[in-house]
């Protein structure tokens, strides 16, 4: 398995950052993080730039004017995007993993292919919910993100692959997951 494109999307709480991580750790090193760009600013737990990388709002937009940002969005006042320089410089080497919105991961389907793999963690809102508070969100930002969440699940056709993550079945859905990169 070449030159592939695993995407990795999902709500707020549903997994998709502890899956992506199982995926690396499984394939080390068959697969790549590929760094998302973003104008926030850099915090004090950003230790590990190896997922990131910092532009300011200007050399973003630059970026989406010279075509190299290929998909972004706006979240919380800051703007995230895929750089098509990255997955290229990724892709010409190994795998390429990415953990992004639903609406990003159509768009790199839609650029890339088959070979693009998107992958949607799904999980019922209650838990969502539950998941969401447990992190200790306000209210205000627990209920901007489940609106967020019903949005995406209207946009899973696409997608290759739907996982369900329920409470509990975490090892059961990175189970899957993996096994159907391997089937790739």
């Amino acid at each position: 398995m070449n030159n592939r494109i695993i995407v990795i999307s999902g709500p707020s709480g549903s997994g998709k950052g502890t899956i992506a991580s199982a995926i690396i750790k499984h394939f080390s090193p068959e697969f790549a993080w590929s760094k998302t760009a973003t104008t926030r600013p850099r915090r004090q737990d950003d230790l590990d730039l190896s997922r990131r990388i910092f532009l300011t709002e200007d050399e973003f937009k630059q970026a989406i004017d010279s075509g190299d940002i290929i998909e972004w969005i706006e979240y919380n006042g800051h703007h995230y995007g895929t750089l098509k320089s990255e997955l290229d410089k990724i892709l010409a080497d190994t795998n390429a993993l990415l953990e992004i919105d639903i609406e990003g991961a159509l768009k790199i389907k839609e650029i890339f292919g088959k070979t693009a793999q998107l992958i949607f963690i799904k999980v019922p809102i209650d838990q969502l919910r539950r998941r969401l508070e447990e992190r200790g969100m306000s209210e205000t930002d627990i209920t901007a993100r489940l609106d967020i969440a019903r949005i995406e699940l209207t946009k899973i056709g696409g997608c290759d692959l739907i996982i369900d993550n329920n409470d509990n079945q975490l090892e059961d859905a990175i189970d899957k997951v993996i096994k159907f990169i391997k089937s790739l």
